[in-house]
C-alpha cells in the first residue's frame, strides 16, 4: 500500500452529525487522518495484579488534517471544496462573502472520506479550524491548513474511486495595506483559533449512528469560541513612517486589508480591527523587520473576518 496513493472527498453535511457519501474530490497535501478514541483500562480490586480485564476504548471520535490550495472557480467564486471547508471553520456564507458568525444556526459539519490506496477512512459530524498561510514567491501560493475533529467509522476496505479534484491556478498576493497604507511583507498566516468541541446527546446516538457504536454519544463536532489572530513580518520603519510599538502601546486598533488574485478570480480578506499584540524585531535576509502579531477584533457585528470573491 503506498502513501502517495490516497483520494480524498468532501461533502457538507444536511444534517449536522448525519453521514454523507463524500462527493467533492479535494487537492489535500500531507494528509493524515486517524482516531482519537480514548483508552481506559480496567484494573480494579481482584486476585492478581496486573492486567486481567481488557479496557475500554471511548467515544470513536477522530481528527484529520491536510493543506489544500486556497482557489476560486474562474467565474467569481469559491473553490467548490474550499467554501465547504471555510463554512466547517463557522464563516457563513452569504453568496460569494464568507464571514466569522456567532449564530450557531449557521453551524455547517461536513462529511470526509479518505481512501488510502484499498482502503477507507470516514470522519463525519466534523467542524475544525483553518489557517490562511502565504509565502512570497512560494509557487503553490495561497494555502489553508485545516484541521478536523469529528465522529469515525470503522475503516474498511474499498477500491480507490474516480478522482477529479478541482483546476488549481495558484492565489498571489496583489495587495497587502494597513489602514489604507501598502506594507512590504514575506509571509502571512491567519490562524482563525476556533475552539472544537463535541456535542454530546445521547438521545441522538440511536438515530445518527449507522457504522458507529452507538455507545459514542456524540452528535456532532461544534465550535464555541474563536480568537482570529493574524502574524506576518513588514519591513520595518521609522517611528515617524510607522510607529508599531507606539501602536501597541496604546491599544489602537487598525483596519488590514489583503487581496488575492489568479488573474480571474479575486479574493479580498477584510480584517476592520486589528490590535497589535506583540511587535518584537526580526531579521530577513539582512533586513530589518517586525515579527507582528494581531488579534483581529469586531468591528460593526460580526466581521472580525470577512473573506469576499469577486
Amino acid at each position: 500500500m503506498l502513501t502517495r496513493k490516497r483520494v480524498p472527498k468532501i461533502i457538507q453535511e444536511a444534517t449536522p452529525g448525519t453521514k454523507l457519501a463524500a462527493t467533492q474530490a479535494i487537492r489535500a497535501y500531507d494528509l493524515e487522518i486517524e482516531s482519537t478514541a480514548e483508552y481506559e483500562k480496567r484494573a480494579g480490586a481482584g486476585l492478581y495484579v496486573g492486567n486481567a480485564e481488557t479496557g475500554i476504548h471511548g467515544a470513536e471520535t477522530g481528527k484529520c488534517s491536510f493543506k489544500t490550495p486556497l482557489i476560486g472557480t474562474g467565474s467569481s467564486g469559491m473553490g467548490l471544496a474550499c467554501l465547504i471547508l471555510l463554512q466547517a471553520a463557522w464563516l457563513k456564507k452569504t453568496v460569494e462573502v464568507y464571514q466569522v458568525t456567532s449564530d450557531i444556526t449557521n453551524w455547517k459539519t461536513l462529511s470526509l472520506d479518505a481512501w488510502l490506496d484499498g482502503k477507507k477512512k470516514t470522519l463525519f459530524g466534523a467542524m475544525g479550524n483553518i489557517v490562511l498561510d502565504w509565502e512570497a514567491r512560494r509557487t503553490e501560493g495561497a494555502m489553508l491548513a485545516v484541521d478536523l475533529q469529528g465522529l469515525y467509522s470503522a475503516i474498511i476496505d474499498d477500491d480507490l474511486p474516480a478522482w477529479v479534484p478541482e483546476t488549481v491556478t495558484p492565489m498571489r498576493m496583489t495587495s497587502f495595506k494597513i489602514n489604507n497604507v501598502a506594507k512590504k511583507i514575506h509571509s502571512l498566516s491567519l490562524d482563525m483559533q476556533n475552539v472544537v468541541v463535541p456535542r454530546s446527546d445521547p438521545n441522538a446516538a440511536a438515530v445518527l449512528r449507522t457504522n458507529v457504536m452507538p455507545e459514542t454519544e456524540i452528535a456532532h463536532y461544534m465550535i464555541t469560541d474563536n480568537a482570529p489572530q493574524i502574524t506576518i513580518d513588514p519591513e520595518d520603519e521609522l517611528v515617524a513612517t510607522y510607529d508599531f510599538d507606539g501602536l501597541r502601546r496604546v491599544q489602537t486598533e487598525h483596519a488590514i486589508v489583503i487581496v488575492f488574485s489568479d488573474g480571474t478570480d479575486t479574493i479580498t480578506i477584510t480584517l476592520p480591527k486589528v490590535q497589535i499584540t506583540e511587535c518584537p524585531s526580526g531579521d530577513r535576509d539582512g533586513k530589518s523587520t517586525i515579527q507582528y502579531v494581531g488579534q483581529c477584533n469586531h468591528s460593526t457585528g460580526d466581521d472580525a473576518v470577512s473573506i469576499a470573491v469577486t
